[in-house]
């Protein structure tokens, strides 16, 4: 398994949200606790695991998503990375 790494859990309320890669295809993150959840349409919710601040990645899963910044240090989208290619998610909500 991967190694989950030590972050503390009050980034997490950056990343919560809404994350739109095209119309009706919208991954939601939600922060439970000291947890960080993430839902795909049609999706069970699962739990995202910190590999560092910016990149998680889920148990037994092959993708990792990125949270990406602007210039200021908000989150405005995710790339979703899986077999070597990436979706972007654009922050919506």
């Amino acid at each position: 398994m991967k190694t989950v790494a030590k972050i503390d859990p009050k980034i997490y309320d950056a990343y919560v949200g809404q994350y739109e890669y095209a119309p009706g295809a919208t991954d939601t993150v939600t922060r439970e606790g000291d947890r960080l959840m993430v839902q795909a349409t049609g999706q069970a919710k699962e739990e995202l695991f910190p590999e560092s601040e910016t990149t998680y990645f889920g148990k037994g899963q092959n993708w990792r998503m990125i949270f990406v910044k602007d210039e200021q240090g908000r989150v405005t989208a995710v790339r979703f990375r899986q077999h070597e290619q990436d979706l972007v998610g654009k922050k919506i909500k």
